[in-house]
């Protein structure tokens, strides 16, 4: 099986996480969303990431459990 990789360049969003969250139905396993500013980054657990604009990699990488059904992966 042939994947597709994506990587999706924003200019500015919300948080890269909550992208690849909303879009991981359309995105192939290993794409990336990546943007030159967040403006509510999410770190691990309940943390904030705050970043100037394009001083920093906002990015975040799908990685797919292909035995697990995409819609089961969100949390």
């Amino acid at each position: 099986m042939k994947s597709k990789h994506d990587i999706i360049w924003l200019k500015e969003t919300e948080s890269t996480n909550r992208y690849a969250k909303k879009h991981i139905c359309q995105l192939d396993n290993l794409s990336v969303v990546a943007a030159m500013y967040q403006s509510a980054g999410k770190g691990q657990g309940d943390h904030i990431w705050h970043s100037e604009p394009g001083a920093n990699m906002l990015i975040s990488i799908i990685l797919k459990d292909l035995s697990i059904k995409p819609s089961e992966q969100v949390r």
